[in-house]
């Protein structure tokens, strides 16, 4: 097994592949077809939702496979964006204190919310937030499409891909792995390498 990972540069991804990563609306090298991505619509959100400027979005497929094995590892990574969230919220309020000054600016809290990529891809208020898309391109129609648009920046060969932007101007990722324990450890080093950068360009 082969470990590689990008320097902090932006490389394209053909430059650190070292494995075919079947394209979008194609068929892969295993004869199996990738999920083609729904026609972009205009769906509302649903009522009671968190402001669209707040959202910060993680995204699995809406496939059976998709909702037993990549949902549930959504919520993993909802959670480490949660203790972010918390950990710098609690930081600025220490920062204040100190000043002794308060902070009277309404900046929305960061909401990490879990949806599949129906929503995402045909609801416009939701297309344009930042994203992490979990699982397979063959199961998640955002992730094929995230994964064909941004470099592979960590691969394990024959395990898991995480795809990002690292210098954070597109604030999107698509992690992917070939069983639902190196999709864990996807999220365990996206989360330790990236998330810090990732939240602090949305915030």
């Amino acid at each position: 097994m082969r470990l590689m990972a990008t320097p902090s540069g932006r490389k394209p991804a053909s430059s650190i592949e070292s494995a075919p990563i079947a394209a979008p609306h194609a068929p892969s090298s295993s004869g199996v077809t990738v999920v083609a991505a729904p026609q972009a619509a205009v769906a509302p959100l649903p009522m009671g939702m968190p402001s669209g400027d707040a959202l910060v979005l993680i995204v699995t497929g809406a496939t059976i496979a998709a909702e037993m094995r990549d949902r549930p590892l959504a919520y993993r990574l909802r959670e480490k964006m949660l203790a972010w969230v918390d950990r710098e919220a609690a930081e600025a309020a220490k920062r204040l204190a100190s000043a002794g000054t308060s902070d009277n600016a309404e900046r929305p809290r960061l909401q990490p919310v879990v949806c599949s990529d129906l929503w995402y891809l045909n609801a416009r208020e939701l297309s344009g937030r930042p994203a992490v898309a979990i699982g397979e391109p063959t199961c998640n129609a955002a992730t094929a499409l995230i994964s064909n648009r941004l470099p592979t920046v960590f691969v394990i060969e024959g395990s898991l891909r995480v795809h990002a932007d690292v210098e954070f101007i597109d604030l999107r990722a698509a992690l992917w792995a070939v069983s639902a324990a190196a999709t864990a450890s996807a999220i365990d080093l996206f989360a330790e390498r990236y998330l810090d950068g990732f939240m602090r360009s949305i915030a």
